[in-house]
């Protein structure tokens, strides 16, 4: 968990990532 908090103090966070991300916490968990 501490793993992926660290994601997001990564200087090269993409705005390609942001949205990924904010479509998998919309979505829930894809894939399930």
């Amino acid at each position: 968990f501490e793993s992926r908090f660290s994601y997001f103090r990564m200087p090269n966070l993409d705005a390609a990532d942001f949205v990924r991300l904010a479509e998998y916490l919309r979505s829930g968990r894809p894939g399930t």
